[in-house]
């Protein structure tokens, strides 16, 4: 698997959600007698990753290094097309450090696509997707995926604790993992105030997002892609959760690109609204 990721060939979330996918049949030795449960949620959570794993990079990865100043980044005269039929058409963004832009529209409009394209899985065959002021293509994916981070609507946690699912994450990029205070302060900021003790195999979908946000917050992206966060949630939590967010993204100077269904959350809380779907 490292080998396919080192050659471009997965993407860096597929491995490590592969990776933790993998090493769940790898429970402790206390949790034997529910060994078999634990084996075919793993089988299942691998039968899930295998369809990422189909789906190659699209975009070309170039050899070297470069420079990491972030000055932004932006989508100009966008157009792309499934089977001859336009999805999107001449779309713009002008992403800035730490701002909220929310996309909205009617199902089947773009909306995931455009979160695709910025995160490099999907190239752009008209237009051009700028990041640090140069052309997208110009970026190693590895690398620009390591700071352009797409949190799906479907997300893959192994069916461990939270705490074991951060530390993964953590291990996977040799980095060092963070204090449970921190974790805490961060499921925190993302309205999933589990214990760290929790296994992920019981939380919803919803609360499974949200622990997956929390994991890829912490890594503090320069840009954060969001596809409907708030779609299982209540009225009040989603705009705590988009409050919360967009308060510490703000501090921190991470742009922030929304995908969300709900046009009111969209206004009150994105510094710019882009509706997709709609005649200009």
């Amino acid at each position: 698997m490292y080998h396919l990721y080192q050659a471009g060939n997965v993407t860096f979330d597929a491995m490590l959600l592969a990776t933790i996918a993998m090493m769940g049949s790898f429970g402790p030795v206390t949790a034997l007698s529910s060994l078999s449960n634990n084996l075919n949620q793993t089988l299942a959570s691998g039968e899930r990753v295998l369809s990422l794993l189909e789906e190659e990079p699209m975009v070309e990865e170039l050899e070297g290094e470069v420079a990491l100043s972030f000055e932004g980044a932006s989508v100009e005269d966008v157009t792309f097309a499934y089977n001859e039929e336009i999805i999107l058409k001449d779309c713009n963004i002008n992403m800035k450090q730490g701002k909220v832009i929310g996309i909205c529209g009617k199902s089947g409009c773009g909306k995931s696509t455009y979160l695709r394209m910025l995160s490099a899985t999907l190239s752009a065959p008209d237009g051009q997707i700028f990041y640090r002021s140069k052309p997208l293509e110009d970026y190693p994916v590895l690398d620009y995926r390591k700071e352009v981070m797409l949190v799906p609507q479907q997300v893959f946690l192994f069916d461990g604790t939270i705490r074991e699912n951060f530390d993964l994450f953590y291990d996977m990029r040799e980095e060092k993992q963070p204090l449970d205070e921190d974790v805490q302060r961060f499921l925190s900021i993302c309205c999933a105030d589990f214990p760290l003790s929790a296994n992920c195999a019981t939380l919803s979908g919803g609360e499974r997002q949200r622990v997956f946000l929390a994991i890829f917050l912490s890594a503090m992206p320069k840009v954060l892609l969001l596809d409907e966060p708030t779609a299982a949630l209540d009225e009040q939590t989603s705009e705590t959760l988009l409050h919360n967010l967009k308060q510490f993204c703000s501090q921190n100077n991470i742009s922030v690109v929304c995908v969300c269904h709900n046009g009111e959350l969209v206004r009150r809380f994105a510094d710019q609204e882009i509706r997709l779907g709609e005649e200009r």
